[in-house]
C-alpha cells in the first residue's frame, strides 16, 4: 500500500477577510414574523362598518356584514455566493480549520451585503415624489479628509447644526420627540465630524454608546452609528447613485437619518448548504444564501432624513 504523504505548512491561524457590519438594522420594526417564502405579508384591517345613531326606530335585526381584511406585501430579494470548492488536500495540508473559515467568510460577506443594501434604502432618493426638503447639505469647512473612500477633492463637513435641522425637519413632520433616532455615517465622514466639532463634543456625548450594536456616540437625540460605506449621491446631491454603481471623483457621502418606529425590515433565514465528498471534485462543496429588504413605512417618507456632503 502506498504511504500518503501529509504536507504541513506552518500557518497556526489564518488572517480572515474584513468586512462591514449592518448592525444598525436591528432599529427598524421587525417584520421577521411575517415572512412568508419570498414575501412579506402584513395583515390589513377591513373596514367593520358605518357607525349608526339612532333614536330607537333603527330596525332590527340589523344586517350582518363580514369584515373583510386584507394584506399589504413587499418582496424579499435573495442574496447568495457562490459554490466554494475546499479540496481534500486542503484539510491535509494546513493546520487550520479551512471550513469554519469558508462559513464565516460567506456569513459575513452576505451580511456586509444585506447591509450595504439596507442603508442605500434607507437613503432618500432625490427623485421621489415626497424627497422636496428631506435632502440637506453639509455645511463645515470644505477638507479632503472628509472625502470618501475612492473620490477626489474636498467635502464640506458635517456639523452638529446640520443634525440639528434634520431634527428638525422630523419635528415639523410632528414625529415623536421621543427615543429611536438613528443616523448612520461612513467612516471618513464620522471620523471628520468628531474633529470639526471636537471643541463641543464631550463626554456627556458618549454616555449611550452601545459599542457591540453600533453605537458609538449620542449627539442632540441622535444615535450615531459609524459604518464603512452608507450610500453615496452625485456632486449636486440630485440623483442617489444607484446600488453597486462605480465609484466616481466627484460622489459625495451620506449620513443617513431615521426614526426607527418609521422604517421596517425583514430578514429570512441564512442557509449555508454543502456536498461533501464529491468524487469529481475530490472534495467538499458550500454555498450559502439569505433573504432580506427593507423600506420605509411611509409613502410619504416621514421619519427619513439624508444629509449629503457638499464639494
Amino acid at each position: 500500500m502506498a504511504n500518503q504523504v501529509v504536507i504541513t505548512t506552518f500557518w497556526n491561524q489564518i488572517q480572515e477577510n474584513l468586512f462591514r457590519g449592518a448592525e444598525f438594522l436591528n432599529y427598524a420594526v421587525s417584520h421577521d414574523a411575517f415572512v412568508n417564502g419570498a414575501n412579506v405579508e402584513l395583515p390589513q384591517a377591513g373596514d367593520v362598518g358605518d357607525v349608526l345613531i339612532d333614536q330607537g326606530d333603527v330596525v332590527l335585526p340589523m344586517a350582518i356584514s363580514p369584515r373583510e381584511d386584507g394584506k399589504a406585501t413587499y418582496p424579499l430579494y435573495n442574496f447568495r455566493i457562490p459554490p466554494t470548492l475546499i479540496e481534500d488536500s486542503e484539510a491535509l495540508e494546513l493546520s487550520y480549520d479551512k471550513a469554519s473559515s469558508v462559513f464565516r467568510n460567506h456569513i459575513d460577506k452576505l451580511n456586509q451585503s444585506v447591509g450595504d443594501f439596507g442603508a442605500f434604502n434607507l437613503a432618500v432618493d432625490p427623485t421621489s415624489t415626497y424627497a422636496t426638503g428631506r435632502v440637506i447639505r453639509t455645511t463645515g469647512t470644505a477638507i479632503a479628509a472628509a472625502t470618501p473612500a475612492g473620490s477626489t477633492g474636498n467635502r464640506k463637513s458635517l456639523l452638529i447644526n446640520d443634525l440639528a435641522k434634520a431634527r428638525a425637519i422630523m419635528g415639523n413632520d410632528n414625529v415623536p420627540e421621543m427615543d429611536n433616532f438613528y443616523c448612520l455615517m461612513p467612516s471618513n465622514m464620522y471620523w471628520d465630524f468628531v474633529n470639526a466639532n471636537k471643541e463641543v463634543l464631550n463626554n456627556d456625548y458618549m454616555n449611550k454608546a452601545n459599542l457591540p450594536m453600533g453605537i458609538v456616540s449620542y449627539v442632540h437625540g441622535w444615535y450615531i452609528i459609524n459604518r464603512g460605506e452608507t450610500a453615496r449621491y452625485n456632486a449636486t446631491a440630485t440623483a442617489k447613485k444607484a446600488y453597486g454603481a462605480a465609484i466616481a471623483a466627484d460622489d459625495c457621502g451620506a449620513a443617513i437619518c431615521w426614526n426607527a418606529n418609521y422604517v421596517c425590515r425583514a430578514l429570512g433565514s441564512t442557509r449555508i448548504y454543502s456536498d461533501l465528498d464529491k468524487p469529481e471534485y475530490q472534495g467538499d462543496i458550500y454555498s450559502s444564501r439569505t433573504r432580506f429588504n427593507n423600506k420605509a413605512l411611509r409613502t410619504d417618507l416621514k421619519g427619513l432624513v439624508a444629509i449629503v456632503q457638499e464639494a
